[in-house]
């Protein structure tokens, strides 16, 4: 008898061993999932943002703007949109990673019709190395394919706005 309890108690023993393993591994996993939650930060909607308001362009932005404008009275001249603006993916899954990439992609200035079909887009850069030549090859060629006008021009050598009306609006 003495010797069933004894190995009566040893399996209690290591039965209770085992649970009481299996709760602290647990208790230890729980807390490490907590803890991973945490690493990813949740930003909380401040009461004061940390921000100032700015101009959508700069100055000489505004001045190739309000002479865009001139030239396409006409027509909506819209700064500085994403590529993926104007685009629309002909198989959503296949175009999933180009999308990524277009959208940070983008053009100094649109010029679109007034039911928002575009119609052409220029880049108006500093200095001709200026733009990227990936972000060139992207743009001449969906453009072309798109059937979107595009130039690139410099800041202080604009085209003549009569040259530029006519190849847009062909």
């Amino acid at each position: 008898m003495q010797l069933q309890i004894t190995h009566l108690s040893a399996w209690i023993a290591v039965v209770s061993a085992l649970l009481g393993s299996l709760a602290v591994g647990l208790h230890r996993r729980r807390q490490n999932r907590r803890r991973k939650g945490k690493s990813r930060r949740v930003l909380e909607i401040p009461q004061v943002w940390p921000f100032d308001p700015r101009r959508l362009a700069s100055l000489d932005e505004r001045k190739v703007w309000a002479w865009l404008r001139a030239t396409f009275p006409e027509h909506q001249v819209l700064p500085k949109l994403p590529l993926t603006r104007f685009v629309s993916p002909q198989r959503p899954n296949r175009a999933r990673e180009w999308q990524q990439v277009l959208a940070g992609v983008s053009c100094s200035f649109t010029i679109c019709a007034d039911d928002g079909r575009v119609i052409g887009c220029l880049d108006v850069l500093d200095n001709p190395d200026a733009l990227p030549r990936i972000h060139r090859e992207i743009k001449e060629t969906l453009f072309d394919q798109c059937g979107i006008n595009y130039w690139v021009v410099l800041r202080h050598r604009l085209p003549n706005g009569e040259t530029l009306r006519a190849e847009f609006l062909s």
